[in-house]
């Protein structure tokens, strides 16, 4: 394992090379799985995914419906699969009366 001090948790692909412009917990080198592997999926078509959890935070959950469960069931629709109507935009920023910036953020 790199002796980096990263702390970011990270999904990675058996055989992908780690993207160049973050440190990882993973190199390409290295044993597969990473010590830090929390969870490991390997797909019928030989695909396998890790996902890393250096400082041991992470939770992983298998739901059956994971959009009936909080808090994945408190997301707004996706914007790429549910577009809104002008309308709906426009009533949905009319809603508070703030900046747009923190309007633009805020996620609830």
């Amino acid at each position: 394992m790199t002796k980096d001090s990263s702390m970011a948790d990270a999904i990675y692909i058996k055989g992908v090379a780690v993207t160049k412009y973050k440190r990882s917990a993973v190199k390409v080198s290295e044993e597969w799985p990473s010590k830090y592997s929390k969870f490991l999926v390997q797909l019928d078509d030989g695909l396998e995914l890790s996902i890393t959890d250096k400082r041991r935070l992470a939770k992983v959950r298998l739901l059956a419906n994971p959009t009936s469960v909080s808090p994945i069931s408190e997301l707004h629709p996706n914007a790429l699969l549910e577009p809104m109507t002008v309308e709906e935009f426009a009533a949905s920023l009319a809603k508070k009366k703030i900046t747009i910036k923190p309007l633009l953020l805020d996620q609830v």
